[in-house]
């Protein structure tokens, strides 16, 4: 996967996706003609930092394909490659879930692959 800016506020990846800043608003992850939008805003977290948060009970594609599936897997790889973008920007992404009873527990595997997918990139 190549990561590469293509905008002041943009990044995309010639896997097909696409990561623009909305900030501090949002974040919005695209792929073809799908968006998921991740909410974002300032951290009181060291260095460049970031929180962002997303909806786990209801998280959908943003309309008009709302009504497209989006299953734990998908928002996974979104995740997987939106700390992948932040890992690149180098921003600390603080993720928070809503409702916090719903937070993940795979947060640092998630980042564990973040981080593999930017080492295949550089050794390129």
């Amino acid at each position: 996967m190549t990561l590469s800016r293509t905008g002041p506020r943009t990044v995309a990846s010639d896997a097909g996706f696409e990561i623009e800043e909305h900030f501090p608003y949002y974040l919005e992850y695209r792929e073809g003609a799908r968006m998921f939008r991740i909410s974002a805003e300032m951290s009181t977290a060291p260095g460049t930092s970031i929180l962002l948060f997303y909806d786990a009970v209801d998280s959908r594609w943003q309309p008009p394909h709302r009504d497209d599936p989006l299953d734990d897997v998908g928002v996974r790889t979104i995740l997987v490659r939106v700390v992948a973008v932040m890992q690149f920007l180098r921003i600390h992404a603080d993720w928070q879930t809503l409702l916090p009873d719903a937070e993940r527990q795979d947060w640092d595997a998630i980042e564990s692959e973040a981080r593999t997918l930017l080492k295949q990139e550089a050794r390129r």
